[in-house]
C-alpha cells in the first residue's frame, strides 16, 4: 500500500485509485501484474484461467491529453483480452471499439467491473 499512515491534503489521488482497483481485482480472484506495452507502461494485467484484461487507472481523464496518454499504451497492446479505463470522473461509461472507460464505484459495485 502507498501509505500506512493519513495521506496529506495533496494526496495522489491516482495511486489511491490504483490501490483501491488492484484489491478489488485480487478480491475477485485474479493475478494481477504490472505490464509494458512498447515503451508505455500497463497499469495492470489481471489473468484469471484463460481470461486477461488490462486496466488503466487515472484519477480523471477529462482533459484530452490525459484521455489520450491513458489510452495509448491500449493501442501497443499485441495480446487480447478486455481493456479498461478505470476513473473517478462521474461521466464516465464511454465504450470504444477497444476500452471500456468505467466510473471507479460502478466498478466496484458491479459483479465483473464491466458492462457487457
Amino acid at each position: 500500500m502507498r501509505n500506512t499512515r493519513p495521506l496529506p491534503a495533496d494526496r495522489d489521488y491516482g495511486k489511491v485509485l490504483e490501490n483501491i482497483v488492484c484489491l478489488e481485482l485480487i478480491r475477485r480472484g485474479f493475478r494481477v501484474y504490472i505490464g509494458k506495452a512498447g515503451n508505455y507502461e500497463i497499469d495492470f494485467i489481471a489473468r484469471k484461467g484463460t481470461e486477461t484484461e488490462f486496466y488503466q487507472v487515472s484519477h480523471s481523464v477529462s482533459d484530452p491529453e490525459v484521455l489520450e496518454r491513458e489510452l495509448r499504451p491500449f493501442r501497443n497492446l499485441k495480446s487480447q483480452g478486455r481493456r479498461f479505463l478505470i476513473t473517478s470522473d462521474p461521466a464516465a461509461g464511454i465504450q470504444t471499439d477497444e476500452v471500456t472507460v468505467t466510473n471507479i464505484i460502478d466498478f466496484l459495485t458491479r459483479r465483473s467491473g464491466y458492462v457487457r
